[in-house]
């Protein structure tokens, strides 16, 4: 948490950090991570009927022209160690946002942030 008194307060918090897991295998080559920079946008999508793993949340990255999505790439996965819990948020209706923090080669970290609650909701 920031020091800064000057920055405005926000009204989401960091509920996660990670690793992409699986890229390896979602991305065939580098060119696919071309053009993910820190603080890209990602998609978190809940694939509960996922045969290996019905807790899945699969990490996309999309591209947007006039509110139309015109593209998606799936790049991998949130670790099976967190997923169950993103994936019960997702389907209990938060609007968690997910982004880019680095790319290192195939690696992507990536950090979830969830809204916060307002008092009596």
């Amino acid at each position: 948490m920031s020091d800064n008194m000057d920055e405005p307060a926000r009204d989401d918090f960091e509920l996660l950090d990670f690793i992409v897991v699986g890229t390896q295998h979602a991305v065939s080559d580098g060119r696919a991570l071309q053009g993910l920079e820190n603080g890209r946008e990602l998609e978190l999508t809940w694939e509960h009927k996922n045969p290996h793993d019905s807790y899945a949340v699969r990490v996309d990255a999309a591209g947007y022209e006039n509110g139309r999505e015109t593209w998606r790439q799936k790049l991998g996965y949130v670790p099976m160690t967190h997923s169950r819990v993103i994936a019960r948020l997702i389907r209990e209706g938060f609007a968690l946002t997910c982004e880019v923090d680095v790319v290192h080669g195939l690696e992507i970290a990536a950090s979830i942030r969830c809204p916060k609650l307002k008092p009596g909701v």
